[in-house]
């Protein structure tokens, strides 16, 4: 390991290997890793440095405004994708699933003010919902993609102009805490090491622990610091990490660190994302290591890219004026909370869109600087001296950085500007149809979801009608028979009392019947039995009148007398003699039922 020196006079620890460390010059490039010269102007002999020159007036707008007689520093070797690759396009999906993440949390008052007060994933909560994801703008970047030796500091050429995404642009646009990591990270990272408590007690193991698992769970806990932990764990893996699907398994990591609040709001968030950036990087210029992308090429983006996805439109003025707009934030925000998407019927843009709109342009910013109102942000998540040189040493790269960060002198490359913009007028894979039709596209979509959605609404609707037909069908059948039902009780509860009725009246007339005829024997037998008597003369004493008994009118009607037998009132009842013996037992028991 040796050390060398930039133009700045800095030194870097090389880890290049002993032959190379005896000096310090750009590697020629290879067969496999340089492009032919007759498809790629960019091929130039790199020991003669280009020299500036005007173009067509252009230097109000790039900002190089240096000396006819300065050199500019050398371009890179080789790219990883040829001009012609330039029109074609890749679809990129994403893991990350903010929006989604933060609804399932808001649910939760308790946990979502942890959030909220949380000094790094506040700012994640203030970012506005994005109906869709707009992934063309990587993709075009990754296109651009220069062969360095920072393999943890891209760099991508547009236009003939440098742009490079190092920690500082990632913290600038996340405001995620890109301190070193701590001490005991290794022990956190490894499977083996580290406490899996709060994972063994709410799942019973510590492995195949999914994120519908952890959704699953979240909603059956009371509000508590252990729904927080929860709650956390599903931020992280569905939002920082991203990686797996819902059924996939959670990295061990995560499951150990969510048991440490405290150590979860002091963690550095913006490196642990950033490296998984890279690293994703990596996996995608591997998977097109031969530099050609074919029709219906996909990839799935894991990790937290939401600020590789915003940084074109942050490095290159004319994407932002396109397609980004500015939202009311506060001024400790980072940049993806101050702005946002424009609204559009389409998914996303396409790639030529994205072309289209960079045109010619030649103003792009090479690095990102913080404005007055976001140095304190800086300085509270990264480390000063974070534009110092790490790890491997490019000694082109090291140019580069010297003349844009020390001397603070802009790069334009006249030949690959030439390149890149005549790259960008063809397309070989037509994944996409060229221009105007792009959008045709997605409007066909839109009118096919929303046909088929239509369909499915009108086949609920036909559902339910006939549903509700056949509850109508049985209602009134069922009222129908309930009619029926009442009238057949009412018909015979009337032929009930009809009946009762016909036997009351039956056995009324019976006992009078009984009466009349025990009456007239009793009668009969009075008169055969008693002998006449003699009429005595009216004795001359006066007799006192005793009141004569009146019959009741209701008892005339019953009366029993015979014809003829009553006095000349006809009100007078006879006194009635009951006889002896067996006769006169049932006779006398008769009356008293009668009376009663």
């Amino acid at each position: 390991m040796a050390k060398v020196k930039n133009a700045s006079g800095r030194q870097y620890e090389s880890y290049r290997g002993p032959a190379e460390q005896a000096q310090v010059q750009p590697e020629q490039p290879t067969e496999d890793s340089t492009m032919n010269e007759a498809e790629d102007p960019r091929s130039e002999d790199h020991e003669v440095q280009e020299q500036e020159k005007s173009h067509d007036g252009n230097e109000e707008e790039t900002g190089n405004e240096h000396d006819e007689d300065e050199s500019q520093p050398l371009p890179p070797e080789s790219f990883f994708f040829s001009p012609k690759q330039y029109g074609n396009s890749c679809k990129i999906a994403s893991r990350c699933y903010v929006k989604e993440t933060v609804n399932e949390i808001k649910k939760y008052p308790n946990e979502l003010e942890f959030f909220r007060k949380h000094p790094q994933f506040k700012h994640i909560f203030h970012i506005r919902e994005e109906p869709n994801r707009k992934s063309q703008g990587l993709w075009m970047l990754l296109l651009h993609h220069a062969r360095t030796e920072k393999e943890n500091e891209p760099w991508f050429v547009v236009t003939g102009v440098p742009i490079r995404y190092s920690i500082k642009e990632h913290a600038l646009l996340t405001g995620l805490d890109c301190h070193d990591y701590p001490r005991n990270y290794k022990d956190l990272k490894s499977k083996k090491k580290g406490d899996y408590k709060f994972v063994k007690k709410w799942f019973g193991r510590s492995t195949e622990i999914t994120i519908a698992d952890v959704v699953a769970m979240l909603g059956s806990m009371n509000s508590s610091v252990n729904k927080k932990k929860m709650a956390l764990l599903y931020f992280l893996s569905n939002v920082l990490k991203a990686k797996s699907k819902v059924e996939g398994n959670i990295e061990p990591f995560l499951l150990k660190v969510v048991d440490d609040l405290k150590l979860c709001e002091t963690f550095p968030w913006g490196r642990y994302t950033f490296d998984d950036c890279i690293a994703e990087v990596k996996k995608i210029m591997n998977k097109f290591k031969r530099g050609i992308v074919k029709k219906g090429d996909t990839w799935c983006f894991s990790g937290f890219n939401l600020p590789l996805e915003a940084f074109a439109f942050e490095c290159i003025p004319e994407l932002g004026r396109t397609f980004r707009e500015r939202v009311e934030a506060e001024e400790e925000c980072p940049r993806l909370c101050k702005n946002m998407f424009k609204e559009t019927h389409m998914k996303g843009y396409p790639l030529s869109s994205i072309n289209d709109a960079i045109g010619t342009s030649k103003n792009i910013i090479s690095i990102l600087e913080p404005t007055p109102d976001e140095e304190t942000l800086m300085e509270r998540i990264i480390e000063a001296g974070c534009d110092d040189g790490i790890g491997y040493v490019d000694p082109i790269v090291e140019g580069w950085r010297s003349h844009l960060i020390d001397k603070k002198k802009k790069i334009f490359w006249e030949s690959l500007y030439e390149a890149d913009v005549a790259g960008r007028e063809f397309t070989e894979n037509e994944d996409e149809e060229p221009e105007m039709r792009s959008d045709v596209v997605e409007l066909k979509e839109v009118i096919k979801a929303f046909m088929e959605r239509m369909d499915v609404i009108e086949a609920v609707a036909k559902e339910i009608k006939d549903t509700v037909g056949a509850m109508n069908t049985r209602l009134i059948e069922s009222e129908e028979e309930e009619v029926e039902d009442e009238e057949k009780e009412e018909a015979e509860v009337e032929d009930e009392e009809k009946e009762e009725h016909e036997v009351e009246v039956e056995d009324e007339e019976k006992e009078e019947e009984e009466e009349r005829e025990v009456e007239v024997e009793d009668e009969e037998k009075e008169e055969e039995e008693e002998p006449p008597r003699k009429r005595q003369k009216p004795l001359a004493v006066e007799r006192i009148e005793r009141p004569q008994r009146h019959a009741k009118p209701a008892a005339a009607k019953r009366s029993p007398y015979v014809p003829g037998r009553a006095k000349a009132t006809g009100n007078v009842k006879a006194k009635k003699t009951v006889p002896k013996g067996k006769k006169g037992a049932v006779a006398k028991k008769k009356g008293k039922g009668k009376t009663k």
